[in-house]
């Protein structure tokens, strides 16, 4: 598998599974890459940290169901924003 599949992968696993924890950890497991190896090549090619792109499409798919009309508690607790 290239880079290009692999971080594709990464992306889908990241968009289908949001609500739970995901770590970078399991990320690389699922690549068959040391846990070093994949947060730098996620990083090159993304642009930022893996964690940093996590929160950022919680935030952007909880804003979505919040405008869509769902109480702010409910989802910000549904995608793990306890604070």
């Amino acid at each position: 598998m290239h880079y290009p599949e692999i971080i594709k992968s990464a992306l889908d696993y990241i968009e289908q599974n949001l609500k739970s924890d995901i770590t970078v950890e399991e990320l690389a497991q699922r690549a068959n890459y040391s846990t070093f190896h994949f947060y730098r090549l996620f990083s090159s090619v993304m642009g930022s940290s893996i964690s940093s792109f996590i929160i950022k499409r919680r935030l952007d798919h909880a804003l979505a169901e919040i405008a869509g009309g769902r109480r702010a508690v409910d989802v910000v607790l549904e995608y793990g924003f306890n604070t």
